[in-house]
């Protein structure tokens, strides 16, 4: 896990008065309703994720990729979506 309590602050302008909307989402971990402090260094892999898939298609133009494409595509992509997908979900719909 990243420090996102240092990183954030940094880049975004977050309203650190949020709570959470009741005791159970704050007994889950959703101490907030703000999506980005919910869904903690998963905001900051998805956006390196998305980062790497472009790289590895612009990279795929200069036909560099071949050992990215068989390292990265698709398999950890979509094994980190399954695994981030309910945490990502319950973040932005909170």
């Amino acid at each position: 896990m990243l420090p996102t309590d240092l990183i954030y602050p940094k880049i975004f302008k977050l309203d650190p008065d949020s709570e959470a909307l009741s005791i159970y989402f704050d007994d889950a971990g959703y101490s907030s309703t703000n999506a980005l402090i919910n869904m903690g260094s998963t905001y900051l892999f998805l956006v390196a994720n998305t980062v790497l898939l472009i790289a590895i298609f612009l990279l795929k133009l200069a036909k560099l990729s071949k050992k990215l494409e068989e390292i990265f595509l698709w398999n950890y992509f979509l094994r980190f979506m399954m695994q981030q997908y309910i945490s990502m979900y319950l973040a932005s719909m909170i």
